[in-house]
């Protein structure tokens, strides 16, 4: 079927609804009842999907881990990062401090744990080789 006989098609129906409306109020309320239900119903709908809830930003560039072990050592490192909750933001945390992580922080979903262990390896690891390197 062609889009132009479609909309003929349609136009024709609509047109016989419309006459029958005006000259059937019976008709009329019935059909101004299930046209107002249907958007009542769809806004109820719309209105009962959950939105996501809007993430506060974590930072990670005001966190570098290197230095934050440098300056204050492993168990504030630790620290901090445990305060961070959402394992996208501690990633984030490694990827900003230039950290390489390996073992079980490489694996597709790894636990906080993980993480937290990985980072503070690498970030010690980083100031290992650093160190020896200025000297």
């Amino acid at each position: 079927m062609k889009p132009a006989s479609a909309h003929a098609t349609l136009r024709r129906i609509f047109d016989v609804i419309l006459r029958e409306a005006e000259s059937n109020p019976a008709l009329a309320r019935k059909l101004v009842e299930a046209t107002s239900g249907a958007v009542a119903a769809a806004a109820a709908a719309a209105a009962e999907v959950p939105r996501p809830a809007a993430r506060q930003g974590f930072d990670a560039s005001q966190f570098h881990a290197v230095n934050v072990l440098r300056q204050h050592g492993e168990a504030a490192l630790r620290g901090k990062l445990e305060q961070v909750k959402a394992v996208e933001s501690l990633r984030s945390v490694a990827t900003a401090s230039g950290l390489v992580l390996s073992g079980g922080a490489a694996k597709a979903r790894p636990s906080r744990a993980d993480l937290i262990d990985a980072i503070v390896a690498a970030a010690k690891h980083y100031d290992a080789t650093r160190t020896t390197a200025a000297t």
